[in-house]
């Protein structure tokens, strides 16, 4: 009974139903992300530190790439609801909505593998050259997940595997409560990317993994408005 209740979730959030409650979800992750966005780059001009600026464009493209997704599940819904999406209907008229959901799709993917990589890229030292070799996996990687999504995902996690490897580092290091957050939030979304390598087998992957991600996001927001409210004195 157990595994039936699992599979019939998994139909209900895979339906277009749920559209609605996903979109709410991915909405809410845009606007915590960028409220991150916004608080890294008001505490990377009190500390006066560039690493807060970096951390401030990575999740403004991560936000960049959650528009991209909820736009794609907007040509999806289309497809089956006309009445409800009529812009993507009526341009589905002149390109079929299979172009706008691999082009949505392909951008919210290197967006958001780029957002991580420069957060890799401040907490591993990463200049230069390597940057623009990470760009161009990032890109390489979001156009191979057109055809191969788990590709995606997987990358995902590995990203998210090494940045929670070194925070958890500097949490045995600093054992504060910044990075304590810091870690949890980051351990989230790791949990959050492997349920959605397993999306593929039911949608109840796939809500529970937006749902622990916007969860993750919004531990990291209260500890960016925590460094926030007292001036930027302590470090993550």
């Amino acid at each position: 009974r157990r595994y039936r209740l699992f599979f019939m979730l998994g139909n209900f959030f895979a339906n277009y139903q749920a559209y609605n409650l996903d979109s709410w979800v991915v909405l809410l992750i845009i606007l915590t992300t960028l409220s991150i966005a916004y608080s890294s780059k008001r505490i990377g001009r009190i500390n006066k530190k560039s690493g807060y600026n970096r951390f401030a464009i990575a999740f403004i493209f991560i936000s960049i790439s959650y528009v991209f997704q909820m736009l794609a599940r907007a040509v999806v819904y289309s497809t089956i609801n006309p009445s409800v999406s009529g812009f993507f209907a009526s341009l589905s008229e002149i390109f079929p909505p299979q172009v706008f959901n691999v082009l949505f799709h392909s951008l919210y993917e290197f967006f958001n593998l780029l957002g991580f990589f420069l957060i890799l890229s401040v907490l591993f030292s990463i200049k230069n050259r390597k940057i623009i070799l990470g760009v161009l996996l990032c890109l390489g990687i979001a156009m191979l997940g057109v055809g191969f999504q788990s590709v995606f995902h997987i990358t995902s996690a590995v990203f998210l595997i090494f940045l929670t490897a070194r925070l958890y580092e500097n949490y045995t290091k600093h054992q504060g409560a910044h990075s304590f957050l810091v870690l949890a939030g980051f351990a989230l979304l790791l949990i959050g990317s492997l349920l959605l390598i397993f999306s593929v087998m039911n949608g109840t992957f796939y809500f529970l993994g937006g749902l622990i991600t916007l969860i993750a996001y919004f531990i990291l927001l209260i500890n960016q408005v925590h460094i926030f409210t007292s001036n930027g004195t302590k470090e993550n």
